[in-house]
């Protein structure tokens, strides 16, 4: 059975053969586009067509007036878990989000909270029941002792029996334990240090996270038992959180003093059965725009805006010094806005739902010019009555980079250099901006509306008058690199490598309309052993075309491949086992030849159509050279080769003047029986390619003279015998072994 995976392997090699070899041929009439009739180193071709390029389009594009960031905006996320109307709000009026001041001191993670384990113990902590303490004797007692407080209230030493210790202060602890060991013992010396604290369960109740009882130690306050409950959620209060003992308030604590001020005063320590209550927040108040830390701020009764705006850090330093404005509610019915000048916020009292705005600053700079664009740095200027261009732009230095110059590398280097990076390496700074192009940018302070005034760079850098056009406060002039606006051709530079046998090899700067032909001469010709038959002319731009008709034809074939695979696992067939087999194998040698394929690229040949006798440079076209060109003229090949379907494949044949392509054939073993011989072609050195089917009928191909460097393809034929299912109709064979008729014509080893 005839391999289907070698013969996809062999159509895979065909068809990026003929592509490669036959590319130069569609960009043919553009190596001629330059050409006279009656010229006889051009090759006027009878049917082709090149698009013209389209018209570059320009665009400055100029940068919008500096202003300063707005604020992020609000995201779906953010708002979805919003718990304040007043944050929904500000998501759907101001596509801003603020966060509930004080609320993220509860929300790290639990082992760098609030935990009082690590909290040294006060001297005066009165020890209860459950507390465990370390005792260390030396001396005439040598013992190490673990104690905790059994429910009597005492503690067991072996030899001197009980002690009581509940409510001894802890700084009194080693007098109290030395007073009743030294009824026993003499001569000693004690330590004593906390173990583990007692728990105790105290309730947090109210607008909290997770509202109940917790457990904490002994040594735990007030924010150490919000923070065990969750802290308060946003509708409670971060100012007024209340501790009750015996159904009393004994304290109040003002979260944003331990928040702004470090102030720990009023964190008491907790006993067992307290209550701590967070009530509902008061006032709430939103700041936002140009304050140090914007956010939702609780207010207490008759606080003013000063002091909340001191507890939000104060205004930013680019506050605009303007009226703030408020939002108000006003009798639970609508909003209204309210200015207050700065001067007025320490006597404005603030309401529940207020929001506050603090504007910013302009971006605009007074009484200056800028100099922005294809420049070493951005400058900024002051603007005097009279200034110019050349003023602000004082030399051309002043558009280079400081580093150029240090990346000035002696020209050995350009010889590990690839064609795409010539002209990056020989091309100056300088020579990429665009000279006789740029332009001012004006704003006019009644309609607010721009406009470009044009003018010769080069020109105004030199005190043109025509050129050096006076500048107004607050101009922008724009620095245009070649990159960024088309320049004409005459202004682009251009640099072609000449390689191989030819006088002098090398890079070269050519000028505007020089041809091939007059640079070749120029530099001294070609050299006795070059070929120009064979030259390889190569040009990015054709490169880029011949790439994407390539991509273009390998997504062809792979969406054929998918489609047809999936015809034939769905189609009827009296052996579907051995079919889904076959399609499943198939389609898998399909994939790994497209993916061989896709890793190839093309050349950017284009063919030159010298004839095989040229010898002198004058037989070159007129093509006119473009910036990143290649010409390559090889020796003349010995050699001719023949592939295929033939006996001796990957043959090589010494080249005999005279002989034809069937001799060489002849010397291969001749066509094998899986040959489709009326489909063979001939590549030429000069990347041209000749068929049978150009021949007429085939055998005629056979006569072809063959030249120096010929490569004889025999593909496969269109049908191949499996051996073992010769009843399937044609149809379905075409599917299991090809991907389009073109492609199978083209198959060989």
């Amino acid at each position: 059975m005839y391999s289907a995976k070698k013969f996809f392997r062999r159509w895979a090699r065909w068809v990026l053969a003929l592509f490669i070899f036959s590319a130069g041929l569609i960009a043919a009439p553009m190596a001629n586009a330059m050409c006279t009739p009656g010229d006889s180193a051009c090759v006027m071709p009878a049917t082709a067509s090149a698009s013209p390029a389209p018209a570059p389009t320009v665009s400055p594009r100029l940068p919008a007036p500096a202003v300063r960031p707005a604020p992020p905006p609000a995201t779906p996320a953010d708002c979805a878990h919003t718990e304040l109307t007043l944050q929904r709000y500000l998501c759907q009026t101001a596509d801003q989000f603020l966060p509930v001041y004080g609320l993220d001191l509860f929300s790290r993670d639990a082992q760098n909270g609030f935990g009082a384990e690590a909290v040294a113990v006060p001297a005066d902590y009165l020890l209860g029941v459950n507390d465990t303490f370390n005792v260390r004797i030396w001396g005439q007692l040598e013992s190490d002792l673990t104690l905790t407080v059994d429910r009597t209230g005492a503690i067991f030493i072996p030899r001197v029996g009980a002690i009581h210790v509940v409510g001894v202060p802890f700084g009194s602890l080693k007098g109290h334990l030395d007073a009743a060991i030294g009824n026993v013992f003499h001569d000693y010396d004690l330590a004593v240090s906390m173990g583990e604290l007692k728990q105790q369960n105290v309730f947090v109740v109210g607008f909290v996270r997770h509202p109940g009882s917790v457990s904490v130690s002994s040594l735990s306050t007030i924010v150490n038992a919000l923070y065990a409950a969750g802290g308060p959620s946003a509708n409670g209060s971060l100012r007024q959180v209340q501790l009750k003992r015996g159904g009393v308030v004994v304290r109040t604590l003002d979260l944003y003093q331990l928040l702004l001020r470090g102030d720990k005063r009023g964190d008491v320590m907790l006993q067992a059965g307290d209550v701590i209550h967070v009530p509902p927040a008061g006032a709430q108040v939103a700041l936002l725009g140009a304050v140090r830390q914007p956010g939702i701020y609780e207010a207490l009764p008759n606080e003013s805006l000063q002091a909340l705006l001191d507890m939000a850090g104060g205004t930013a330093s680019e506050v605009l010094d303007q009226p703030v404005s408020v939002e108000r509610i006003v009798a639970q019915q609508h909003r209204v806005i309210q200015n207050v000048p700065l001067p007025q916020l320490a006597g404005y009292a603030l309401k529940a739902g207020d929001i506050v705005r603090f504007y910013h600053l302009s971006g605009q700079v007074g009484q200056s010019v800028a100099l922005r664009g294809n420049v070493a740095q951005p400058v900024r200027r002051a603007w005097t009555e009279g200034m110019r261009v050349s003023d602000l732009i004082t030399s051309r230095d002043m558009l280079l980079d400081p580093a150029f110059w240090l990346r000035r590398d002696p020209p050995a280097q350009l010889a590990a250099t690839d064609a795409g990076t010539v002209r990056r390496n020989l091309t100056a700074a300088a020579d990429e901006i665009n000279w006789h192009y740029a332009t001012i940018e004006r704003l006019d302070p009644k309609t607010l509306t721009r406009k470009l005034l044009p003018f010769d760079l080069a020109q105004a850098i030199d005190h043109a008058p025509d050129a050096d056009l006076p500048l107004q406060a607050d101009d922008i002039v724009h620095v245009f690199s070649r990159a960024d606006i088309e320049v004409r051709s005459d202004d682009k530079s251009r640099y072609v490598r000449l390689e191989g046998e030819v006088a002098v090899p090398g890079i070269y700067e050519v000028q505007p309309g020089e041809t091939l032909r007059d640079l070749v001469a120029r530099i001294g010709g070609l050299g006795p052993q070059g070929w120009l038959y064979a030259a390889e002319f190569t040009r990015p731009s054709i490169q880029q075309q011949q790439q994407r008709e390539l991509d273009r034809m390998l997504d062809e074939l792979h969406a054929q491949n998918q489609r047809q695979s999936a015809e034939q696992a769905a189609a009827p067939s009296p052996d579907n086992a051995n079919a889904a087999a076959d399609a499943r194998m198939q389609q898998q040698a399909n994939e790994q030849m497209l993916r061989r394929l896709a890793t190839q690229k093309a050349t950017g040949r284009i063919v030159l159509g010298v004839s095989a006798e040229a010898t002198a440079v004058t037989a070159l076209p007129g093509l006119p050279l473009e910036d990143g060109d290649r010409f390559y003229v090889p020796p003349r090949p010995s050699t001719i080769a023949v592939v295929g379907e033939v006996y001796n494949r990957h043959g090589a044949f010494a080249f005999d003047q005279g002989k034809q392509i069937g001799d060489y054939l002849d010397l291969a073993g001749g066509a094998t029986g899986h040959a489709d011989t009326g489909q063979m072609y001939v590549v030429r050195a000069d990347g041209s390619v000749v068929s049978a089917a150009q021949r007429r009928w085939p055998g005629k191909l056979g006569s072809l003279i063959a030249r120096p460097g010929d490569t004889l393809i025999v593909p496969t034929q269109l049908i191949q015998p499996s051996g073992m299912r010769v009843a399937l109709d044609w149809s379905r064979i075409l599917a299991n072994f090809a991907l389009g008729a073109v492609a199978i014509k083209v198959l060989g080893d």
